[in-house]
């Protein structure tokens, strides 16, 4: 464990003793606002060159939009919490080997987009967005937070024929329940942060079932392959193994060992089994 971590974890267990209510407002904060950053790393520097980068205007931000090939097979993919659209950088190179094109975007408050944070609704009004500037996607990727985003797209608007998750999460109360543990929050604590969340989303009806992948599994009849590391040490493969359960026939199963969570996104046993998927 970090040791800023540590500092806030002593921080908020103090804070609700003293001020239960402060303590709830800065786990909140912590929650909602990304911690960082990503920045381009090397080996995604080239593939990042190559994009044709542009922006679309979203509540007075730009969010940075990066497509490759000629369109007319386009790939939605999208990432994860503090993450980057380019980390895709090594699936983006297969499919555009099989004639494929690769579309992603930085998530509002991630990467080089503006804003400060972004949510699962604004997440699914970004990708219609998308859907009318690129068409019908021939299939979806998502890593992580992005699973539950496009999940929750494709029930509402977005057309794909084919869905990739890589270690994603089935249940949208995984996310509190592993911030409160990582943050060692008391039940109080959390359930308070548990209100505030669901402030953030007025018009919708039980968050916590609404934006999970498992809810009303009947909506998406798609193909997918569903790819989680046993070594996840931010979504348990236990969440993969529920959106399978969930899903049936329709759920193709891969798993791997050793890559952990992030280093996933550039093993090349990942890259084909994606690339067969595919097709």
């Amino acid at each position: 464990m970090s040791i800023i971590i540590k500092t806030v974890r002593t921080a908020i267990s103090v804070l609700s003793v003293v001020s239960p209510h402060t303590a709830v407002s800065l786990t909140f904060k912590l929650f909602c606002t990304p911690a960082g950053r990503a920045t381009v790393r090397a080996r995604e520097k080239a593939m990042v060159e190559r994009a044709d980068t542009s922006h679309i205007d979203f509540n007075g931000d730009k969010v940075c939009v990066y497509s490759w090939g000629d369109l007319k097979c386009p790939v939605l993919m999208v990432h994860g919490w503090e993450s980057r659209g380019s980390r895709f950088a090594a699936i983006i190179e297969q499919l555009l080997q099989q004639g494929y094109s690769p579309v992603t975007f930085d998530m509002p408050g991630h990467g080089d987009s503006g804003g400060k944070m972004t949510t699962i609704l604004e997440c699914n009004e970004i990708c219609n967005m998308l859907q009318q500037k690129y068409g019908v996607f021939e299939a979806v990727i998502a890593h992580s937070f992005g699973v539950p985003c496009i999940f929750y797209a494709i029930k509402d608007a977005l057309r794909t024929k084919k869905i990739v998750t890589i270690g994603g999460l089935a249940e949208f109360s995984y996310l509190i329940e592993e911030f409160g543990r990582l943050l060692g929050l008391n039940q109080r604590i959390q359930d308070g942060l548990k209100r505030k969340v669901e402030g953030l989303f007025p018009s919708v009806t039980d968050i916590w079932d609404t934006f999970s992948v498992t809810y009303q599994p009947e909506r998406v009849k798609l193909p997918m392959l569903i790819i989680h590391d046993t070594d996840d040490d931010v979504v348990q493969v236990t969440q993969a193994k529920k959106i399978v359960a969930s899903y049936g026939d329709q759920a193709y199963y891969h798993e791997t060992s050793g890559y952990g969570h992030k280093r996933i996104l550039h093993q090349s046993e990942v890259v084909q089994r994606i690339a067969e998927f595919m097709g």
